[in-house]
């Protein structure tokens, strides 16, 4: 589910009444670098890394059953378990897992075995998605081949991420609105929402669907993911992470904390 990276959008402040083919080349300059000067960047806050150790919400993961005997049980274990990640300067994220207990049952490990599964493939894609839209600006530089469009409600930019054709809706203030990616492997759609932060949009929220090319049903995704920040060594990066959604047919609900954590700047 790995998402493009270096994606597009486009200011619209002065372009919305020229048609796409009459934009000069000095224009589309100045729209592009004000549209990038409008996002916040941990690239150019000078991010170098992060790391946090992560604490999952288990009840919502195990939804009715959590209140009855078994369910809290279960949560017991599900608490001794140890997660952190550490994200490198571009936001790839590396999962680290530990069950402090070497002795467990074999039902009891084969099931921790899944959810450290659920978790390793959780945080990555989370982490690829999110980095895309806060390590450097969603816009390219304009020197990038794009076709721009109008649509209803603001502009439609068209060009490739090495050999995935991305579209880009944006609306007249610039933001993105919708962006779908084609690639040989998967075909993805994101509706993203941001935050006027200080420092500027900041993304925080996501509604997406995946689906492998050429898969089954058990092979979309359909998610929503809710990002709410904290700010280490002036640097903002997710404090809770809250996803729901359905995968493989099956519905889930997480909520992941990231505490103790150490950001580091160039």
């Amino acid at each position: 589910m790995r998402h493009v990276g270096h994606l597009a959008m486009l200011a619209l402040c002065s372009a919305l009444a020229l048609p796409a083919a009459a934009a000069e080349p000095d224009s589309r300059t100045s729209l592009l670098t004000r549209a990038r000067a409008s996002y916040y960047s941990l690239a150019r806050e000078g991010f170098a890394g992060a790391r946090c150790r992560v604490i999952p919400d288990w009840a919502p993961l195990l939804g009715p059953l959590a209140s009855q005997p078994q369910g809290q049980r279960a949560i017991a274990i599900l608490e001794t378990l140890q997660v952190s990640v550490a994200i490198n300067a571009m936001g790839q994220a590396t999962v680290t897992t530990k069950d402090p207990e070497p002795t467990r049952d074999p039902a009891v490990a084969a099931g921790i075995k899944q959810v450290f599964s659920g978790v390793n493939q959780a945080l990555p894609g989370f982490f690829d998605s999110w980095s895309a839209f806060m390590i450097n600006p969603p816009v390219p530089g304009p020197q990038t081949p794009m076709q721009i469009t109008p649509l209803a409600g603001g502009r439609r930019l068209a060009y490739k991420d090495g050999a995935a054709n991305v579209l880009m809706d944006i609306d007249p203030a610039g933001q993105v609105t919708r962006l779908n990616v084609t690639a040989a492997e998967f075909v993805s759609s994101m509706l993203p929402t941001f935050e006027h932060a200080p420092r500027g949009l900041t993304l925080s929220r996501y509604v997406a669907d995946y689906e492998a090319t050429g898969g089954d049903a058990a092979s979309k995704v359909h998610l929503a993911v809710d990002v709410a920040y904290q700010t280490v060594n002036g640097l903002r990066i997710p404090g809770v992470l809250k996803l729901t959604g359905v995968y493989g047919g099956q519905a889930f609900n997480m909520k992941l904390t990231f505490a103790d954590c150490q950001a580091d700047r160039k």
